[in-house]
């Protein structure tokens, strides 16, 4: 398995380089130290905490299949991949009881070396949908901006709803109880942001 993690790495297409699809990616080039330059600066950062509901167990095989051919996987790699994601059953076994076989549609197997570079590949575009920058880590991402008005929290709002079609279209629905807000600097607005029509909690 290690063996085609370090395969799809070289044989992906430029636009879905290791730096890009294994670690974080952002829409635009930011300062590494965005929040600690603009509170030096007067400034005030506002981030928003996304959680991803049930993230492996969620993404759908043959939607998953169509990303990795428009990033360059093909031939004998890409069959390689889908009779790993396809074919699979299960069943549930309860007091020596057991419910019928079915097809598994969905969903990353866990544990394996190959599962979180397929959900990373799977997630890899999430960024183009925003303004606003935006860094993932495997199910985790964050969005964030300064913040010093009401309409530039208004503007991180809309990101975050643009975010949330985008989820929801390919089927990674947020987890509007875990997501969070965070403000960091001097001079907070107060800004409540709202995820589901809920507003968020603070950190």
């Amino acid at each position: 398995m290690q063996l085609l993690h370090d395969i799809i790495q070289r044989r992906a297409s430029p636009k879905t380089t290791p730096a890009r699809v294994l670690f974080s990616h952002l829409r635009h080039p930011a300062p590494k130290h965005l929040s600690s330059e603009a509170i030096d600066s007067g400034e005030d950062v506002d981030v928003i905490y996304l959680d991803f509901c049930k993230a492996f167990d969620k993404v759908p095989h043959q939607r998953l299949l169509l990303k990795l051919k428009s990033y360059g996987i093909t031939g004998n790699l890409y069959n390689w991949i889908q009779d790993f994601l396809i074919g699979r059953t299960q069943r549930v076994v309860l007091n020596g009881k057991m419910s019928e076989w079915r097809n598994v549609n969905s969903g990353i197997p866990q544990g394996s070396v190959l599962g979180p570079i397929l959900f990373l590949v799977y997630i890899n575009d999430f960024p183009d949908c925003t303004t606003c920058l935006i860094k993932l880590f495997a199910a985790d991402s964050k969005l964030y901006s300064k913040v010093n008005t009401p309409a530039q929290a208004e503007s991180l709002q809309q990101n975050l709803f643009l975010a949330e079609d985008r989820a929801n279209k390919w089927q990674m629905f947020f987890n509007a109880k875990i997501c969070k807000q965070l403000h960091i600097g001097r001079n907070d607005i107060g800004f409540q942001y709202k995820m589901h029509s809920m507003g968020m909690k603070s950190l």
